[in-house]
């Protein structure tokens, strides 16, 4: 897999990680896939590209590197780049436009190669799959299995809307054993709760790489005794939590 070759997030991606595929022989599998050529802007690529977005989506994510070839086996081989543009912007509005749920999480960047680059669209593991292509009136549902992506079956469709159903099931079931508890722990007089369940915005809602705001999110102070507290910590990888 592409994370036995390059360990750090894709925002601090450079041209020798890349190199580093080629080198090591990554090869495509369910969670990799390479691409020659940026898609191109009329129907057919757009389609194309939804659906190979989608069908990582809809298995377990992953990654697709626009501008690196492989060698018919799946082998990553050498990387002719793309022309530097707008693709990541331009690919970022189609996904959110015509899939459906949105895709939370996805990242587009274009990590710069000699006089070209590589356009990387990561992928994150979804707990809102299955996403559907909605690009003028599709209605599609597509998986990846190994380097292939398929039309969804009707049991896979079924079984990935359930698998979500029975998810939020348990969040709600969490949180409302929760809620419960708390209540045992206050008076019997007014209270007020305060809760949070997971989420994963499109975009940073902290600047973490403010030294300020990081100093602020591990300190451990409090407003004073009796105060409503709102805790927060930033782990080793940069993501924050919030409490």
């Amino acid at each position: 897999m592409l994370e036995e070759f390059i360990r750090k997030p894709l925002s601090e991606w450079e041209a020798s990680d890349l190199d580093r595929l080629v080198d090591g022989g990554a090869r495509e599998d369910d969670r990799l896939e390479f691409k020659s050529e940026m898609y191109g802007n009329n129907d057919e690529p757009t389609r194309e590209m939804l659906r190979d977005v989608t069908a990582l989506a809809n298995h377990q994510g992953g990654y697709l590197l626009i501008g690196v070839n492989e060698n018919g086996d799946g082998v990553a081989s050498d990387i002719p780049g793309v022309l530097l543009g707008d693709h990541d912007e331009r690919l970022r509005a189609s996904l959110r436009s015509n899939v459906t749920p949105r895709l939370n999480g996805l990242e587009v960047v274009i990590v710069p190669y000699n006089a070209a680059g590589v356009v990387v669209i990561h992928v994150p593991f979804s707990y809102t799959r299955p996403h559907m292509v909605t690009f003028k009136g599709l209605n599609q549902f597509w998986k990846r299995h190994g380097r292939e992506k398929n039309p969804m079956a009707i049991d896979e469709i079924q079984f990935a809307f359930e698998r979500r159903l029975e998810g939020q099931s348990k969040m709600d079931s969490f949180v409302t054993a929760r809620k419960r508890h708390a209540q045992g722990l206050v008076p019997s007089e007014a209270a007020l709760f305060l809760y949070a369940t997971p989420a994963l915005p499109d975009q940073a809602l902290v600047d973490i790489h403010d030294e300020r705001i990081r100093l602020l999110m591990n300190s451990d102070s409090r407003a004073g005794a009796g105060a409503i507290g709102v805790g927060a910590h930033l782990s080793q990888r940069g993501r924050h939590s919030m409490a």
